[in-house]
């Protein structure tokens, strides 16, 4: 039925072409060779699908100058020959479906896509196996469903007048600049090519946050990743709520300094240079802080109020970015190994539930927390922290209000 379709379109379009006219045109259209191409040049609407499954030999450029608008989805199937190709849809500013440039073959030859005039993309922009697009125009696509790109590695993303997406997946290109974007539901940004940028400007919301070091044979992906290649530092300069954030990396800068409130929030670097939250203040789910760099910069001076505290295998020399804090539902400090003091911890004055901390090898006093204006609701459990002065713990129990009980052990009575 399909073929049928076809051939009266073509056998139409003929026509029309002879008489220079400019015309819709109706059902799904397959473009395998270059006769279709010319026999579609002059059509200003489609109302079905545009598939291209190209072999060469080819014309360098390929073009479409007349259509304006597609009803259905546009899909690069197939485009092989021995030269690099462009495609250029110069006119185009609507797309009712799905833009996916997916041929089955990975040394497609198509470098160029031209869609400098696209407004609207009602459905998805999905990219993958396209080894040689170095240049995508879309400098007016300010409205898609999402955009998942997993392998375009000379690709340089620039979509300046996107503002909302549901999903945003980006993995396996050069670079990604979407500096209108505001809102956004899921992102993946996973394995730039050295030295490659991601830019969100103005991002204000996104539902869930992962930065991640992850590679190509990576086993699987959530639905709401922002993963980070080793040395590529990922900025949110203007993002202030999420609802779940991870960052999983090695050796990058990373940078929310104006992330005020967010649910999750977990960190485990191997080697952060400089972890900038300024402001954040609260955590209304989890802080899960744990990093086997040596003394990494955290700026994180405003926090407040952490629902569950997690602050674990770290190798910091102390717990500056918890200076701030006032409340927290539950406190978990452990296998800290160059820790001496709780000095900095000297603003929290409740605990709803309850305190754990253990394995800090160099922990001397908790004087901290040792005070009067401290109250744990729940069990505080002070456990296997070989250097910590007896004195100190007896110190706090004496003066910390701590009506659900202290379990101690471990400790160091020679001091």
């Amino acid at each position: 039925m399909k073929m049928r379709v076809q051939l009266l379109l073509l056998a139409v379009a003929a026509a029309a072409a002879s008489l220079g006219e400019a015309r819709e045109c109706c059902g799904d259209l397959i473009v395998e060779s270059e006769e279709q191409v010319d026999y579609l040049a002059d059509c200003t609407v489609l109302y079905g699908d545009l598939i291209f499954n190209l072999t060469g030999p080819l014309a360098e450029t390929v073009s479409l100058p007349l259509l304006e608008e597609i009803r259905g989805s546009v899909k690069i199937a197939q485009w092989q020959d021995a030269k690099v190709c462009r495609l250029l849809l110069p006119a185009l500013r609507k797309i009712a479906g799905d833009l996916t440039l997916d041929p089955r073959r990975k040394d497609t030859v198509l470098a160029e896509i031209d869609l400098g005039a696209l407004e609207v993309l009602r459905g998805r922009l999905v990219i993958d196996n396209m080894a040689a697009l170095a240049t995508l125009t879309l400098p007016m696509l300010s409205k898609a469903y999402s955009v998942e790109i997993t392998s375009a590695p000379l690709l340089q993303l620039d979509m300046p007048a996107l503002t909302k997406l549901t999903t945003l997946q980006l993995a396996h290109l050069a670079s990604a600049s979407m500096d209108k974007l505001y809102q956004v539901g899921n992102i993946i940004v996973q394995d730039f090519t050295d030295q490659g940028r991601a830019s969100f400007a103005e991002l204000g919301h996104a539902e869930e946050v992962r930065i991640s070091l992850v590679t190509s044979s990576f086993p699987g992906l959530m639905d709401a990743d922002i993963m980070s290649l080793y040395k590529v530092p990922i900025n949110f300069p203007t993002l202030w709520t999420a609802t779940s954030v991870t960052i999983q990396s090695t050796d990058t800068d990373f940078n929310m300094p104006n992330l005020r409130t967010v649910g999750e929030f977990y960190m485990d670097f191997s080697n952060p240079r400089v972890v900038d939250l300024s402001w954040l203040s609260t955590v209304t789910s989890i802080l899960s802080l744990g990093t086997n760099a040596t003394n990494p910069t955290i700026r994180m001076n405003k926090l407040a109020v952490v629902e569950h505290l997690q602050y674990d295998q770290m190798t910091v020399l102390d717990l500056a970015p918890l200076s701030t804090l006032v409340s927290a539902g539950e406190v978990q400090i452990q296998s800290l190994p160059l820790v001496t003091n709780l000095d900095d911890l000297s603003s929290l004055v409740l605990v709803q539930r309850t305190v754990v901390i253990m394995g800090c090898d160099e922990l001397t006093n908790i004087d901290g927390i040792a005070r009067d204006t401290f109250t744990a609701l729940g069990k505080v459990t002070i456990i296997d922290n070989p250097k910590l002065c007896c004195s100190s713990v007896v110190k706090f129990a004496a003066t910390a209000h701590l009506p659900g009980g202290l379990e101690t052990s471990g400790c160091n009575e020679a001091c």
